[in-house]
């Protein structure tokens, strides 16, 4: 016989057992709806961003540790030759992307643009050149590595974006042709007012007043700033259409520089600014273009006579270490603002004066060519300056005695 207790005891036990499986039951739909939900979404925000991932107009790829290709969108299929399905873990350096330099060596063969964008601060790496597709073609290009790097900088994944410049590098030669002819049809006139000048001064046609010899001289100057400033144009457009060359041969720096001095001697005595230089008779020979260098100091000299109060002092030394040498030019000018020394090898970067009310003479080209010279010989050139007190300029180069 069931007792009223044990049957209300069962009675509220299968509630509770009916209870739960009705709560979890309902939990379970309400996962499953949830996750449904999620899925949804998730395709939803995939599709949203596969979408604006293959609408780019440039080339995006995701690569992994060991540089195989993770990803990569629709444009990437235009300007490689090569199908998404394709390329995915083929190896990005070897098998998929093929660029070289403006010398035609293969970018990631000489110096990997991604290593070296895992030790920057920025993690990034940018360079351009000469990409070929899969098909052959060729076609200039921009890449931007960034590096995503663990706990000890090695590469965890890499993102490389491709853009097509070929249009712009179009323009820019267009644009340094143009330069380059304009230059030269300067060039003749003002070699032609240089001589009749010259003849002027040499009573070659009669003879002159003070006041017209004056007026002379001061035109003459002005021929050569201008036919200075064209060579300086001409030089820089050379150095970008690739038209540069160095010749190398044996070198005697002391004697260079002494020569660079001398002709600097005027325009520093009449500004009533010292040049100190004291010569090395045993430092040794190196093998440069000679030339080229003499352009470096001579810019580097005219830059301090320009930026340096009369009474003030330039310096000149050499060192010599076990790879490479050293040439130092120092003086006692106006200086640099810290904000502006990252870009003052830029090209047209120019400073105030010494009044400190305008920007001083010339283009801004000359710490340009210093700085393209310099590399073009395998070494670096960098600037120390603080306001009020002067700048000096270190220029480092290979040694490469001359045996």
């Amino acid at each position: 016989m069931i007792t009223p207790f044990v049957f209300s005891f069962s009675l509220f036990a299968l509630f509770i057992a009916l209870l739960y499986v009705f709560l979890v039951k309902r939990s379970q739909v309400t996962l499953k709806l949830k996750q449904l939900e999620l899925q949804s979404f998730y395709e939803k925000e995939k599709e949203m961003l596969d979408r604006i991932i293959n609408a780019a107009s440039d080339t995006l790829l995701c690569l992994d540790h060991d540089k195989k290709v993770l990803f990569m969108n629709k444009k990437g299929e235009e300007m490689t030759g090569w199908k998404v399905e394709e390329v995915i873990g083929k190896a990005f350096c070897r098998e998929v992307i093929r660029v070289r330099d403006s010398k035609g060596h293969l970018i990631c063969h000489s110096d990997c643009p991604l290593e070296k964008a895992c030790t920057l601060a920025s993690r990034e790496a940018v360079c351009e050149g000469m990409l070929l597709t899969k098909n052959g073609a060729q076609a200039w290009a921009e890449l931007r590595y960034s590096a995503l790097v663990d706990s000890k900088g090695h590469l965890s994944f890499g993102i490389l974006t491709l853009r097509d410049i070929s249009q712009f590098k179009k323009a820019e030669h267009m644009r340094l042709q143009l330069t380059s002819n304009i230059v030269h049809e300067l060039r003749t006139p003002l070699t032609y007012i240089r001589g009749y000048v010259d003849l002027l001064l040499m009573r070659k046609v009669g003879g002159l007043s003070e006041d017209q010899e004056k007026s002379l001289r001061v035109i003459r100057e002005s021929v050569f700033k201008l036919i200075a400033l064209i060579d300086n144009l001409l030089e820089v457009a050379r150095i970008e259409e690739g038209k540069f060359y160095l010749r190398f041969g044996s070198v005697r720096l002391n004697h260079l520089i002494q020569k660079v001095v001398d002709l600097a001697k005027v325009e520093a005595d009449r500004k009533n600014i010292v040049l100190i230089w004291e010569a090395q008779d045993s430092f040794p020979e190196i093998y440069a273009d000679g030339k080229r260098l003499e352009e470096v100091l001579m810019n580097l000299l005219s830059n301090g006579l320009k930026y340096t109060h009369p009474g003030g002092r330039i310096e000149i030394a050499l060192g010599e270490e076990d790879e490479t040498v050293s040439i130092l030019v120092a003086d006692t000018g106006i200086g640099i603002a810290a904000e502006y020394v990252k870009g003052i090898f830029e090209r047209f970067a120019r400073l105030d004066d010494v009044d400190g009310n305008k920007p001083g003479e010339g283009a801004g080209l000359g710490l340009n060519i210093v700085k393209r010279v310099v590399e073009a010989h395998g070494g670096k050139v960098w600037v120390e300056s603080e306001m009020g007190k002067g700048s000096t300029f270190y220029v480092q180069i290979p040694k490469r005695n001359v045996a």
